[in-house]
């Protein structure tokens, strides 16, 4: 029987339509180097163009090489698609220029980047825990919270997991609260700074706001900032895959997080002489 304890997600698994059970459980939580060549013009690639194949590192993320020992602020990043960037050059996805704002007046330790396309909250923060285990503890995290309706299931034969929605909202709610509370305590706990915020409008009433490290993002503030950073590009509004929210979005959120970060200097609220 697979053990529960191991559950853990790769980037390229969750790309597709289905998971194997194989994939998912497994006893390391680390994958085995699964963007091979031979494999690179399949239907992740095809999905993401704009990824190249040097960004990905042997794990499978879009991300430096994971490390056990760092120099300088130890920064991680946690979401779905729009963390890893789906549609867009590795330089106008948010993580990436919060990383590059914070790098010019703070040595850094690299950019590690934990995002899976089409992940869910609850996976996101497994996987997350797993990079404590093996990779230590980072100093700040940076969460782009996806939907929470986003979860897992079994097919009938119980031999491969699909991404699901579940509609009862209470459910979701809980788990959600549930996880992200485990989370935040653990950084409250191991003087991590923890700054979180949805691309997902409807978390604006969901049940995370009950959280100092979670900050919703007022849509209003959104279009302002678009409308004033008018740029001549395709990309502004739409990433080129069509489905994502393009480059202006992610602007808007790397300033975002990046000044709360600054504003609390990355402990104070952040991390915990201010708990729920």
């Amino acid at each position: 029987m697979h053990k529960l304890k191991n559950f853990y997600l790769k980037p390229d698994s969750v790309a597709q339509t289905s998971l194997s059970k194989e994939s998912i459980f497994s006893e390391t939580p680390v994958s085995n180097v699964p963007f091979k060549i031979e494999n690179w013009t399949d239907t992740f690639k095809k999905n993401h163009a704009q990824t190249f194949q040097e960004e990905v590192n042997s794990h499978g993320f879009r991300s430096e090489e994971f490390k056990k020992t760092h120099e300088g602020l130890h920064v991680l990043f946690l979401g779905c698609s729009y963390t890893w960037g789906t549609g867009l050059f590795i330089n106008e996805v948010w993580s990436n220029k919060t990383y590059n704002l914070i790098k010019k007046d703070r040595d850094v330790s690299g950019f590690f980047n934990l995002a899976v396309p089409g992940d869910s909250v609850y996976s996101s923060i497994t996987n997350a825990f797993k990079y404590f285990k093996n990779f230590g503890n980072p100093d700040i995290i940076f969460f782009n919270v996806q939907d929470i309706t986003r979860f897992y299931v079994y097919g009938e034969e119980e031999k491969e997991f699909y991404r699901s929605n579940i509609s009862d909202n209470r459910v979701l709610d809980l788990l959600a609260y549930q996880y992200y509370y485990m989370l935040e305590q653990y950084c409250f706990s191991n003087n991590i700074s923890l700054v979180s915020f949805s691309w997902y409008m409807g978390h604006e009433s969901n049940i995370l706001e009950n959280f100092k490290t979670f900050k919703k993002i007022n849509i209003d503030d959104v279009i302002d900032f678009i409308n004033e950073n008018k740029q001549n590009k395709k990309e502004l509004l739409v990433a080129r895959d069509e489905k994502h929210l393009g480059i202006a979005y992610h602007d808007y959120w790397a300033n975002h997080v990046y000044k709360r970060y600054s504003e609390n200097n990355t402990t104070n609220l952040l991390s915990g002489s201010e708990k729920n």
